[in-house]
C-alpha cells in the first residue's frame, strides 16, 4: 500500500488516521497501515437516468438568508394515503455527493478543518424537514419497488452557512422509474 500520511506542510494533522477510497473501497489507514475498509465488491444498481452537477454555493452574506441549492425534488404531494406514484416518471433515489472546500477564505486565511461546514436539509414525502450540519456526505438511498409515496426522500438541499467562503458541490443524482426498481 502506497503511503497516504497527511503533509504536515499542508496545515494537516499528520497523527490522524485517514479514510480515502482506494480500488473500490473506503480504506482507513494509518500511513502504511489499513486498520478498516468498508468495500463495495460487484456493487451495481438500476439506473433510468442521472443528474451531475457541478456548482459552487457562494458565501453567505451576513444578515441574509444562508445560500443553498436544491440537489433534487421529487416533488411528492401526497394528498391521500392512498395515493400512488405514477410508474413511468423518473425519480431521485440515489446520491453521491462530495463538497469541495476553499483552502483560503475571503481574508486569504487558511479555513480550519473545524469550520468546513454545511448543511443537508432532507425533506420526506410529508414535506417534515430535518436539517444536519455535515463535512462532506456519501449515500445511496434505494427504495423499495414501490409507489407509495411516503417510502420516497422527496427533497435534498445543501446550503452554506458560512459568510467566510464559498465551497463547491459536486453531485450525481441517480434517477430511476418505480416501475423499474
Amino acid at each position: 500500500m502506497a503511503n497516504n500520511c497527511l503533509n504536515t506542510a499542508c496545515g494537516t494533522i499528520p497523527t490522524k488516521p485517514i479514510m480515502t477510497l482506494i480500488d473500490q473501497c473506503f480504506t482507513v489507514s494509518d500511513c502504511d497501515t489499513t486498520t478498516a475498509q468498508f468495500c463495495l465488491d460487484e456493487f451495481a444498481y438500476p439506473v433510468d437516468g442521472y443528474r451531475c452537477y457541478n456548482l459552487e454555493i457562494p458565501k453567505s452574506c451576513e444578515g441574509c438568508l444562508d445560500e443553498s441549492i436544491t440537489l433534487f425534488d421529487n416533488e411528492i404531494e401526497i394528498a391521500s394515503p392512498s395515493e400512488d406514484l405514477s410508474k413511468e416518471k423518473l425519480y431521485a433515489r440515489g446520491l453521491l455527493l462530495y463538497i469541495d472546500y476553499q483552502f483560503e477564505d475571503s481574508n486569504g486565511e487558511e479555513v480550519p478543518l473545524k469550520a468546513k461546514k454545511a448543511w443537508i436539509t432532507i425533506t420526506n414525502a410529508n414535506n417534515e424537514e430535518c436539517t444536519y450540519p455535515m463535512y462532506n456526505f456519501f449515500s445511496i438511498f434505494t427504495n423499495p419497488e414501490t409507489v407509495d409515496p411516503s417510502d420516497f426522500i422527496n427533497k435534498i438541499k445543501v446550503t452554506n452557512p458560512s459568510d467566510k467562503y464559498s465551497f463547491d458541490v459536486r453531485a450525481l443524482v441517480i434517477l430511476t422509474k418505480s416501475a423499474t426498481i
